[in-house]
Order: C-alpha cells, then sequence, then structure tokens
C-alpha cells in the first residue's frame, strides 16, 4: 500500500525570523493558483504549511510544492482552522462562498478573483506601485480583504508620464468584446483595470483612454501606448527615464517585447520608438505575463500583511 504524499513545506529565510505561517490556496488548480504556489516558493514566503484546495474535479490531483509533492483537497470551512493567509485564486462564486470562512477564523484574505473589490474594508494592492509612489499602507490587526490589482493597472500605473493615450492593434482574429452570455465582459475587465489604476496612482494622475482587445493567445497581455510630451527628448533619454524597478528595456529585434518573451518573467518588457509624424510622440511596446504578476502582487501583498500576525498561528 502506499504512502500519502507528504503536505508541502517550505524552507524559510532564517532573514524573516522564526515566525512561520499557514496558508491555503484556493482554486489551486487553475493557472493562477499554480503561478502563486510556485512564487510562495520563489520568494521564501515564511510558510510551514500549504494546503492546496480547489473544486471536486480536482481532488486528489497531485502538484509540485518546491521539493516536495502534495495533493488537492476539497474547499471546506474547516480547512480554513488556524489559516494565516488564504489566497483565493478561484473563480468569484468560489471566493464570495468560502472568503467569510477565513475571516470568521481570524486568516488573512488576498483576493485575485476580484470577487471581494467592493467589499467593505477591501483595498486594491499593488505593492509596486505602492513602492513607486511611496505610499505607506497602515498596519491593522485584522485588514480587510486584499484584491490584488488588475496586472494590466499595474502595468499602466508603474511609471507616471504627463500624457497618454492607449491604442490597440487589431487584426481579422482579434476581438473588442465577447458574446453577449460570456462573464466578465470586455467592457467589465476594461472598467474595472481603469478602476484599479485610479486606485493606485490616484485621482490627481492622468486618465488614459483604454481599449481592451482579445488576442488568440494562451496568456498574457501586450500593450501599445502613445506618450506626447511638451517637448522632444532622445529616445534614449525617455527610454532610461522609463527603466526601473521590474521593467526591462528591450533593444534588439529578438528581445522586442512579446507574450512569449514575457512568458514566465516577472518584468514588464518594453521599447520605445519615436512618431514618424509627431517628433514630441513617442510609441511605448510592452509586454508582461499576466499570471506572474498577479501572483507577484498577491505574495507581496501577503508579505506587507506579516506584520499583522507577528507569531502566527503554529503551536
Amino acid at each position: 500500500m502506499s504512502t500519502p504524499p507528504k503536505p508541502a513545506s517550505f524552507q524559510t529565510d532564517p532573514s524573516r525570523g522564526a515566525n512561520l505561517y499557514r496558508v491555503a490556496i484556493v482554486g489551486a488548480a487553475s493557472l493562477k493558483g499554480k503561478e502563486v504556489a510556485e512564487m510562495l516558493n520563489d520568494r521564501n514566503f515564511p510558510a510551514i504549511d500549504v494546503k492546496l484546495l480547489d473544486d471536486d474535479e480536482s481532488l486528489g490531483q497531485l502538484e509540485t510544492m518546491g521539493d516536495e509533492v502534495t495533493f488537492i483537497q476539497s474547499v471546506r470551512a474547516e480547512q480554513f482552522d488556524r489559516i494565516d493567509f488564504a489566497f483565493f485564486a478561484s473563480d468569484q462564486e468560489c471566493t464570495r462562498k468560502n472568503w467569510t470562512a477565513v475571516r470568521r477564523a481570524g486568516g488573512a484574505i488576498i483576493d485575485l478573483s476580484y470577487a471581494l473589490e467592493d467589499e467593505p474594508g477591501a483595498a486594491v494592492r499593488s505593492p509596486w506601485i505602492e513602492r513607486e509612489l511611496g505610499k505607506t499602507v497602515p498596519v491593522e490587526l485584522q485588514p480587510g480583504p486584499a484584491v490584488t490589482a488588475h496586472p494590466a493597472a499595474t502595468v499602466l500605473a508603474i511609471q507616471q508620464l504627463p500624457k497618454a493615450v492607449f491604442d490597440a492593434q487589431v487584426a481579422f482574429n482579434m476581438v473588442t468584446r465577447y458574446g453577449e452570455q460570456s462573464a466578465p465582459s470586455l467592457e467589465n475587465i476594461e472598467r474595472r483595470v481603469l478602476k484599479h489604476y485610479e486606485l493606485l496612482v490616484g485621482e490627481q494622475a492622468p486618465k488614459p483612454s483604454l481599449l481592451l482587445v482579445q488576442a488568440p493567445i494562451f496568456h498574457g497581455h501586450a500593450f501599445s501606448m502613445y506618450v506626447e510630451l511638451e517637448q522632444s527628448v532622445a529616445v534614449g533619454d525617455l527610454a532610461q527615464a522609463l527603466a526601473g524597478e521590474h521593467i526591462t528595456i528591450t533593444r534588439g529585434a529578438e528581445e522586442a517585447p512579446s507574450n512569449v518573451n514575457a512568458a514566465g518573467q516577472g518584468e514588464i518588457l518594453l521599447t520605445v520608438t519615436r512618431d514618424a509624424n509627431n517628433e514630441n510622440g513617442y510609441w511605448l511596446w510592452a509586454a508582461s505575463d499576466n499570471l506572474r504578476i498577479a501572483a507577484a502582487t498577491a505574495v507581496e501583498s501577503a508579505e506587507t500583511m506579516v506584520a499583522t500576525r507577528p507569531r502566527g498561528k503554529i503551536q
């Protein structure tokens, strides 16, 4: 008779101190859930135990967590007992059904499904942008749900420029809307991106025009952005001004931003060219891995909440 696989265990960074935490990933079989699990391992999040939870179709499915193999369990209220952090990478219905059980158990909630963005006390979070803008997030003993900012909003907000108009290239097999029965619609996603952008950068930042286009790709985001400055600057100087944390400027044709090049990277790939007809106008072409950015945002948000749980719940 075979021995059941052991729950995942994570090696912790001694510099983080001795505090260890119990974590649950709801929607662990989804691409987003898998990315969160990988990001927890990559960032050495101080977790002593990670529960993988999902719907009945995924029960018993084996997953690799760091150097260990564990299996997916069902989502039940008792699974959240003594959980310190719960990542909801599930669909919105599952999140709405189960998040209050985490709150009653005293766990911190990180929502990647956007189901909780309008709940009282919820905060749209992007630690990347918070560092960029020098924002200080207050420490709360029982924080509300941390809703990860839409990856597209994070990319748009990563550097502030005087004026931006966003455009998208359209081919015959690209669409600007889904069918009437789709949920969410592209229009709803556009509104979410703009809403999260404004929450991240504040009301004083320029408001971009945004057109969201669905392309036939597996996952990833690509951005075509037009920026017009008050006066002409060298392309290299503008690229240097945009470079920084999480932004990689690409120059060669083989390195040009694309969904393929950005896959698996936590960086935003960006190239800058001058407009052919306006010496003050510049085109920015960027690409990013939306799953990677969402997972990084979720785990970094949890890291900023560690101060609210100085001892964890490990006994």
